[in-house]
Parts: structure tokens; C-alpha cells; sequence
């Protein structure tokens, strides 16, 4: 299963033990990277400590969800076309991060029984599975604070800009919680999201595939920065192409029943991929 949306909002997605009040973000998007726009819808749900995400795409047939069970800290994730889902708890990333630091541990104790070249060949695999030795750090983003305000779908937002090396990479129209129907309670569902997330990247911060939580991550840092959700972001190349856009259309509060943060009925459950179990 593989979306082409954003990860950020795929990420930043769910459960009440009840029905009850909860909070409905819904967004557009836009993949401006390819040879034709890529146009989707993503729907952001949240209630108690509970976040569910459902990405539809306009453009192609893809569609799948998450959800986050906050008080039990497992995530599901759904596959809509395949009528799939699998699901990731604390314990299983311990120990997905426990097998890694294993498999290092004897591919670093092999080498000392090895010819130079094949020395030099293992640590390239080393290198490519797992990137053990560190890259120059680059220096962290800088936030620039435009000190202009704008409105999306009726929210007040303020303008910042993001620069890496000098160079624009990203804008945001960023809105105060309290400003969005429901935000406050939106704001307390993500932070367990937030946590979930980092403990991932924490485990496996050698991994290529996690290069996506770093930049997850520098999303939830703003937020928390910022104080406050962004409403419409874009997203740059260093020679200033825009590449995607994201821009909520709703904000609500409606009631959410506990049922819409299970699977949905005759979903057959997976094992992990091979690899991360």
C-alpha cells in the first residue's frame, strides 16, 4: 500500500471509549510533483485521545486511513482497496528496534573474520540498510515570523515562511488552537500521536526510512513552536517550485461514536511486513 499524500497529514492523524463529542478537520491537497496534479481530500477526526485520518485521492483510486488509539498507544493502519489493516503498538517497535540492534551487533562481529574487501563490501551494506555512521548535522531550519495574517475556510491564520540553508522550503498559514471549532481538543489528541511517532524515529534513527519522521517531526515541533495547527501549508524545491499544498476547507465538532475507530467491519487483519515483527 503506498500514498503519494502527504505524510505529514497521514502521520498526523483517531478513538473514544464512547460516543461523545468530537472534532472533524477536513483538507485539500495538492501533489503539484509529477507529470499531472495528484488532487486528494483528507478527513482528520479526533475525540478523547483518539485520532483517525481518512485520504482519499480524486485524481487516482487510492484510499486508506489511520487510526491511533491513544490510552492503548497502538496505531492501525487501512488499506480501503484491499479491505486490509495492520496494526503497530510500543511493544512491537521495541522490538522491531531490538532485532536491528541485534542484526548490527553480528554483522559488526563478522567482520573481523573477513578479507579487506570483503570488509569494505559488508560496511557498504551497513551503510546502505542502516546509515551507521553520522552525517554532518545540518543546521536546524530557521522560522521566519512574515507578520502578516490571512484567513482559510473562515479561520484566522498568521504567515510564516521556513528557510534551510537560506532557501524557502516551506510556507505556513498557522492558526491558534483556540481559533479552530474544537482545536484545543484536537491539540491534546495529537500530543499522543506526537510521542508515538518519536519513540519510531528514536528507534530507529539509523534507518533511511526514517528521514520521513525527521521531517515529521520538524512539523510537530512547529505546531508546539507555533502554538497552533497549520491550516495551509506549501511546500518548495530549493530553486522555489511549489511542489504540494495542503488547505483545510472545515473545521467541526459533531459526535463520534467508539466504533468509528475500529476497523471497519469484514477488514481482514495482516501481520507486519517482513522485517518489522
Amino acid at each position: 500500500m503506498h500514498f503519494r499524500f502527504p505524510l505529514a497529514l497521514l502521520l498526523t492523524a483517531a478513538c473514544a471509549a464512547t460516543a461523545g463529542a468530537g472534532t472533524v478537520f477536513e483538507f485539500e491537497t495538492k501533489e503539484l510533483d509529477g507529470p499531472e496534479p495528484i488532487l486528494g481530500t483528507v478527513q482528520m477526526s479526533t475525540a478523547g485521545s483518539n485520532t483517525r485520518l481518512e485520504i482519499i485521492s480524486v485524481s487516482s483510486d487510492e484510499a486508506g486511513g489511520l487510526i491511533f488509539h491513544g490510552g492503548r498507544k497502538e496505531m492501525i493502519i487501512l488499506d480501503h482497496l484491499q479491505g486490509h489493516f495492520i496494526t503497530m503498538n510500543q511493544e512491537q517497535i521495541n522490538d522491531m528496534a531490538a532485532e536491528v540492534d541485534s542484526a548490527l551487533s553480528q554483522m559488526r562481529d563478522s567482520l573481523e573474520d573477513m578479507s579487506p574487501e570483503e570488509r569494505a563490501l559488508a560496511e557498504q551494506t551497513m551503510e546502505q540498510q542502516y546509515r551507521t555512521t553520522e552525517a554532518a548535522e545540518a543546521p536546524p531550519p530557521v522560522v521566519r515570523n512574515l507578520g502578516s495574517h490571512g484567513e482559510v475556510a473562515g479561520v484566522p491564520c498568521r504567515n510564516f515562511e521556513i528557510l534551510a540553508n537560506g532557501r524557502k522550503v516551506r510556507e505556513l498559514c498557522v492558526s491558534r488552537w483556540q481559533d479552530l471549532e474544537g482545536g484545543q481538543e484536537t491539540a491534546a489528541a495529537l500530543r499522543g500521536v506526537v510521542e508515538f511517532f518519536e519513540s519510531m524515529r528514536q528507534a530507529f534513527a539509523g534507518s533511511d526510512a526514517m528521514e520521513v519522521f525527521d521531517r515529521q517531526q520538524e512539523l510537530f515541533g512547529l505546531m508546539g513552536d507555533l502554538d497552533g495547527y497549520p491550516v495551509l501549508y506549501r511546500d518548495f524545491t530549493p530553486g522555489g517550485r511549489m511542489i504540494r499544498e495542503t488547505r483545510l476547507t472545515a473545521a467541526r465538532q459533531r459526535d463520534i461514536g467508539a466504533d468509528f475507530f475500529n476497523p471497519p467491519p469484514g477488514y481482514q487483519r495482516e501481520e507486519l511486513p517482513q522485517g518489522m515483527n
